[in-house]
């Protein structure tokens, strides 16, 4: 009797928890890049503001977020903010707290070969460490922009400078 009991109290449990809140507990959309060499990655994902967020998970030995303030997507230089912890970092070129990532970020990573991470701390690092080959970028961003909806995240000056 008590094994039933169980059973049926597993059974309630389960279908008093809305099929709504299973899905929102679902991975959101992402799409990643690994490094040229270690364990990096190099992810866009959608966050719940429909804003695509970067991140760099399991970054480079060496690599402080608090100094590294530049990424480099072919010759174009971004400035960003970075908000993390040691194994997790979020890149953003939108002032923070809004965070995500503009819309000249991603064209830049569309159209970009590689991004790599740059700054006075980054130079410390070696270069295939934090290198991120952008191999297939663009049906790739393409099809997470349309997986989470974005709406677009627009500011002038996004771009540093050509180099």
């Amino acid at each position: 009797m008590t094994r039933r009991a169980a059973t049926l109290g597993v059974i309630a449990v389960a279908l008093a928890v809305p099929a709504g809140s299973m899905a929102a507990k679902a991975a959101a959309p992402e799409t990643s890049f690994p490094a040229r060499a270690g364990k990096s990655r190099l992810a866009f994902e959608c966050a719940a503001d429909k804003a695509i967020w970067l991140r760099v998970t399991n970054p480079p030995r060496g690599w402080l977020a608090d100094r590294a303030s530049v990424i480099r997507i072919g010759r174009t230089t971004f400035r960003v903010e970075i908000d993390g912890a040691s194994d997790s970092f979020i890149l953003s070129d939108v002032p923070l707290p809004k965070m995500g990532v503009t819309d000249g970020l991603l064209a830049a990573a569309k159209a970009g070969e590689e991004l790599v991470l740059a700054g006075r701390a980054a130079e410390q690092i070696p270069g295939p460490d934090r290198s991120f080959p952008l191999t297939g970028a663009r049906a790739k961003i393409e099809r997470l922009e349309k997986a989470c909806g974005r709406r677009l995240v627009r500011r002038s000056g996004a771009a540093l400078s050509p180099s």
